[in-house]
């Protein structure tokens, strides 16, 4: 909500109304990167790591908007984990329901490319889409020409990536398509990520997949460092594997695990340490500023 007095003082929106960074959505607008923070969005895993408050969440954010610009090319794919199962396909079913959320949100960008594909390139993909944490039948119901994508969006918790404001024709084809597979569809015993990355590199035009892991501050406050290590661990066993198939993991990490041993001896991995100085917080005022104010004041 805008008050009289930002009005007053010629802003259109409040550039400091959200203090979690990740829910700002002028974000892209106006974020500064802090020096090595491009290699949360460049081909290769990394390890990104700050205090918490210190920015992690927000570079995240403009980390997947980087990705999205690309159209696809750059794959992202959000990995926040409700909870913290340590039961050992825990990550498979929290990956899947992240790259099923993943592809739909492609698909609502791009229906015209889903409907010619041919018919067992969208069996497989429909078989991922079993994986969501919502009712997809629910969802195909939403897709009518002329009915808003925001309702699905918000549904989603991700903006599709095309900026369309209205689902059209092409989307009750689509529709129309996933429930024919949907109800051939036997499912996946556990996820593939090597047949996966390839079904999006093959059918949706990706040359790179993303997986930005976030969300972990709230574990570390309540769990011992050597749970939070054991969590992500898997993962991290993962990284060269899935490099191979240009599958980079991203991850957002407390400070505090940064020296531990399981993280030092991560080879060949990017790391990032966030850190905030006097110059870098004033340009982020000055920016903020500048797009709340249209332009009008650029200090």
């Amino acid at each position: 909500m805008i008050t009289p007095g930002i009005i007053s003082f010629g802003l259109q929106v409040d550039p400091f109304e959200e203090l979690d960074g990740s829910k700002d959505k002028h974000l892209q607008e106006y974020y500064v990167v802090p020096e090595t923070a491009h290699f949360a969005w460049e081909d290769a895993p990394v390890l990104v790591f700050a205090l918490p408050g210190g920015g992690k969440s927000a570079l995240r954010v403009y980390a997947e908007g980087v990705c999205r610009d690309s159209r696809g090319l750059k794959f992202p794919v959000r990995y926040i984990p409700e909870n913290y199962d340590p039961s050992p396909d825990f990550h498979l079913r929290g990956l899947s329901a992240a790259f099923a959320r993943a592809i739909l949100v492609y698909l609502l960008s791009y229906p015209e490319i889903f409907n010619g594909l041919p018919a067992l390139a969208r069996q497989e993909l429909v078989d991922i889409l079993q994986y969501l944490p919502h009712s997809l039948d629910f969802i195909l119901t939403m897709l009518k020409p002329g009915a808003g994508i925001a309702s699905v969006e918000e549904t989603l918790g991700m903006d599709a990536l095309s900026g369309l404001s209205d689902f059209g024709e092409a989307h009750r084809v689509m529709a129309e398509l996933i429930q024919q597979a949907a109800t051939k569809s036997g499912g996946q015993d556990q996820l593939d990520i090597a047949r996966i990355s390839s079904l999006i590199k093959d059918n949706l035009n990706a040359e790179s997949i993303h997986i930005l892991v976030d969300g972990l501050d709230g574990f570390w406050e309540t769990t011992a460092s050597a749970q939070l290590l054991a969590w992500i661990g898997p993962l991290l066993e993962r990284i060269h594997d899935w490099q191979a198939q240009h599958v980079y993991l991203k991850f957002f990490l407390p400070m505090d695990i940064s020296e531990t041993t399981p993280i030092k001896t991560a080879t060949s991995l990017q790391r990032v340490h966030l850190a905030w100085n006097d110059a870098l917080l004033a340009e982020m005022i000055r920016r903020r500023v500048k797009v709340a104010s249209g332009g009008s004041y650029e200090s």
